[in-house]
């Protein structure tokens, strides 16, 4: 979309020997786009650090939902449309709570998120940039990992929340549904239809509160797993094992 040297970068892609695309949707908008054979392309994802990303057994007995959502604390990442789907879900306050890890992109941003949470009515913490160890030991205490997004490539960070034994909800964006269940069958994944989009970054706001009531009837039905799933696929070594394959 940056016209930016647009038709050299077009024309010297074209020419790599071999793409690595992270699903199958964008495998073929990348051969669309830079007129690289279909064949050149590959699906290989993305992989997490299993040596960091594991059930470490610190779960306390609890009878709260603990809800962890991990990305920019933005309107694009959806997290208005969580803090709103919270405070609709009739949930008496103390029976969920809400960790928000990540970063904002400005101080507007922040006290904006801020607000939002003080008015939600439920327990909301922001804890604001963490390292993966930090994100892992998150994990390893919630029960389910919330990722609303309006637009995502593949988010590494749902088969790093499963690893620690989290269930999952998450946008049906365009090709992570099918990737994550070629590669997990049964995976602990609930998929919310998406907003109406008015171009790839921007929901209609008029449409808006229908995504939120889908989000609030996945948290009303949410629950964490009693193991984590096989995801051997999305270690670096199985993405190695597709490149090299």
């Amino acid at each position: 979309t940056n016209p930016f040297m647009r038709e050299y970068i077009r024309t010297h892609i074209s020419k790599l020997d071999k793409v690595c695309c992270l699903h199958d949707a964008q495998r073929q908008a990348v051969s669309d786009c830079y007129g690289i054979p279909y064949e050149r392309t590959c699906v290989a994802g993305a992989g997490y650090n299993l040596d960091i990303f594991y059930d470490r057994n610190i779960r306390t007995p609890h009878e709260e939902l603990r809800l962890v959502f991990a990305g920019k604390i933005s309107d694009k990442k959806g997290i208005y449309c969580l803090l709103d789907a919270l405070k609709s879900s009739g949930l008496p306050r103390g029976s969920v709570t809400l960790r928000m890890a990540g970063g904002w992109p400005s101080e507007e941003q922040r006290l904006r998120a801020m607000a939002a949470i003080a008015d939600c009515g439920h327990n909301v913490t922001l804890l604001g940039p963490l390292n993966q160890q930090l994100l892992a030991h998150e994990f390893s205490l919630g029960d389910v990992f919330v990722l609303p997004s309006f637009s995502e490539g593949f988010p590494l960070v749902l088969a790093e929340a499963m690893a620690c034994s989290m269930g999952a909800i998450c946008t049906d964006l365009p090709g992570i549904r099918p990737r994550m269940e070629e590669l997990c069958p049964g995976c602990p994944v609930t998929f919310v239809e998406p907003p109406v989009m008015l171009d790839p970054d921007t929901p209609d706001p008029h449409r808006l509160h229908e995504f939120t009531a889908r989000l609030t009837d996945a948290i009303l039905s949410a629950k964490r797993p009693s193991s984590p799933p096989d995801l051997s696929a999305f270690t670096w070594e199985g993405v190695c094992e597709r490149i090299l394959g």
